[in-house]
């Protein structure tokens, strides 16, 4: 997955994460170096986990609701967590864009 968004332009910042308290700190941190200039942010999360759970390698299951409400708060306001492109799809222009792991 890193190779093929670098390929289109993104710039990818690979990360291990443990314990819930890593995660959110990598999430944190990650979130505020977006600058409110980009057009896309995507932050891929890779575990195991239950329906509405993410797992951390060290404890129980971390609730996909406190992933969003720390985006929510790290991320520059107004940035929407979820939103679409159909604009920028439909002329075909290139993103401007960011990518953490």
């Amino acid at each position: 997955m890193h190779d093929a968004f670098v390929s289109v332009g993104f710039k990818c910042n690979n990360s291990t994460w443990r314990t819930k308290d890593e995660l959110m700190s990598l999430l944190q941190q990650n979130a505020k170096d977006v600058p409110a200039t980009k057009s896309v942010a995507i932050f891929c999360l890779m575990s195991h986990g239950a329906q509405g759970t993410i797992a951390g390698v060290q404890e129980d299951l971390i609730p996909i609701n406190d992933i969003l409400l720390e985006l929510t708060t790290s991320l520059p306001y107004g940035t929407p967590l979820v939103s679409y492109i159909t604009k920028l799809i439909q002329e075909n222009k290139p993103y401007n864009a960011l990518l953490s792991f």
